[in-house]
């Protein structure tokens, strides 16, 4: 199986559903609305690695940087 990752830069980029979909747990940063509020967060530079393979999306991996650094 081909998988294909890339780097996206806000998580409005991936549709809520899709998103929350990934894991069934009610934990926050497996919920597309806190991952967002965390994205405003001024403190923080947010990107997300992506990992789709032909058909869906498999994952997503929030990557946090603080801006102070």
């Amino acid at each position: 199986m081909l998988m294909e990752f890339c780097v996206t830069p806000g998580i409005a980029d991936i549709p809520a559903g899709v998103f929350n979909a990934l894991d069934g747990a009610t934990a926050a940063f497996s919920c597309h609305g806190r991952i967002r509020q965390c994205e405003a967060d001024g403190r923080w530079r947010v990107r997300y690695l992506r990992v789709c393979d032909a058909r869906q999306l498999q994952a997503v991996v929030p990557l946090f940087t603080p801006r102070g650094r």
